[in-house]
């Protein structure tokens, strides 16, 4: 356990499980060996295609809630936007990361022709997408502005809905606006806005693909809870820009969030082995077969609501959070950063991409999504489920020590 973080079992709902571990092990088996070659003096030879077995072991105690900490507060799910960044190159080596901006040209940008400033939104070809906890939409074009582009924000009321704006680009200088001050306009429109600040929160943060400064926001939901119309949908951008090839921001799109319900509160360790004993005779990752078994058993088959199918599927197991200390990641004035292990496989990961360097807080919420990129879902955890478990009263006390078997799958059918 890092600096009294624990490892955490995480289910397809957004629940968690802590687990005290007493060690853990982690295995990686590479699928490959040395053949002898006749007639060269035993030279050897062999083949290695990076197919490769991992597990995880861990070992520990279940105690009754009362001698180990619980996550009994909701928590709210975040994102961020990267400003620093543009999404298409974050994969690749930093050394090569170039500005979203380059690239689009005014014309783009639609500045110059159909220019689109504060007062003619309802035109924008390029947005990003915010939903807040209870589903409403809210849409912040990127606009030019006759001026500085720095303090340039807020609402225009012309379209239906009302579209919200932050400016990007001088087109009386012909000048982009630097990433910090796009990302200042976001972060003031969002707290500043009478509505927005209501449904969401914005910090400022270090990119942590550029180094960069104050470039990324935070965006945190008001409502706490994992409320799926938002997990994994939003910050998203438009289709014209999607469709068109132009280079956007770096978006991380809203993970975690937790409410206090039944799951989270006390329990004995009896309690805690009963459910993960049963969780894990009977959990179902919503396939197809399972759907159709489920039908007329208080579950929609595959047509109901994400709320119907976690009633159903949401315990299955879907990853796993390993806590580690980083001196590479700490802080000034700090020994250690805690930091979560993650599992870099795929062919899009370069050699950069797989150590400690890009590994992300302990506090960061788990996500199944966001994909390969750095500060994406790959980087959070590791995905896959529970492959055996075995639990053990000792000596008739209310204290279970435990085997978990944990087994790495980036895609489970």
């Amino acid at each position: 356990m890092a600096q009294n973080i624990p490892i955490r079992l995480i289910h397809s709902d957004s629940t968690i499980t802590q687990i005290m571990a007493t060690d853990v092990a982690l295995d990686v088996e590479r699928k490959t060996g040395g053949i002898p070659i006749h007639f060269s003096g035993s030279t050897r030879g062999g083949f290695d295609l990076n197919v490769n077995n991992a597990t995880i072991i861990i070992n520990g105690i279940i105690a009754d809630d009362d001698m180990i900490s619980t996550i009994s507060v909701a928590t709210k799910a975040s994102a961020s936007i990267d400003f620093s960044v543009s999404h298409d190159t974050a994969k690749y080596d930093t050394s090569e990361v170039a500005s979203w901006l380059v690239g689009n040209s005014a014309d783009d940008m639609t500045i110059n022709n159909g220019r689109v400033t504060a007062s003619n939104t309802e035109n924008a070809k390029y947005f990003i997408i915010l939903i807040d906890g209870n589903g409403t939409e809210y849409e912040i074009a990127f606009v030019s502005n006759a001026g500085a582009v720095a303090n340039h924000q807020g609402i225009d009321t012309d379209p239906n809905p009302d579209r919200y704006y932050i400016g990007v680009y001088n087109h009386s200088s012909s000048v982009a606006g630097t990433h910090v001050e796009i990302a200042d306009n976001l972060f003031d429109l969002i707290n500043n806005d009478s509505v927005l600040q209501t449904k969401f929160t914005a910090a400022k943060e270090t990119s942590p693909i550029t180094g960069e400064g104050n470039t990324q926001i935070r965006i945190t939901q008001d409502i706490a809870g994992s409320n799926h119309n938002i997990i994994g949908t939003t910050p998203s951008s438009n289709g014209a820009w999607r469709n068109n090839g132009t280079k956007i921001p770096n978006i991380s799109k809203f993970t975690g969030g937790r409410g206090a319900g039944n799951l989270d509160k006390a329990k004995s360790a009896g309690d805690r082995v009963m459910d993960l004993y049963g969780i894990l005779n009977n959990s179902d990752n919503a396939t197809l077969v399972s759907r159709i078994q489920g039908a007329g058993k208080g579950h929609k088959k595959w047509h109901g609501s994400r709320d119907e199918e976690d009633n159903q599927f949401g315990d299955y197991i879907i990853g796993i959070q390993i806590p580690f200390n980083s001196t590479r990641k700490a802080g000034a004035n700090e020994k250690y950063s805690v930091r979560n292990f993650f599992m870099p496989t795929g062919a899009s990961h370069m050699a950069w991409a797989k150590g400690s360097d890009n590994s992300m807080p302990a506090t960061e919420p788990f996500s199944d999504t966001g994909g390969s990129d750095p500060g994406g879902g790959d980087f959070t955890g590791i995905k896959g489920t529970v492959q055996k478990a075995t639990f053990t009263q000792l000596g008739g006390e209310p204290i279970y020590s435990f085997t978990i078997v944990f087994a790495p799958i980036d895609l489970i059918w």
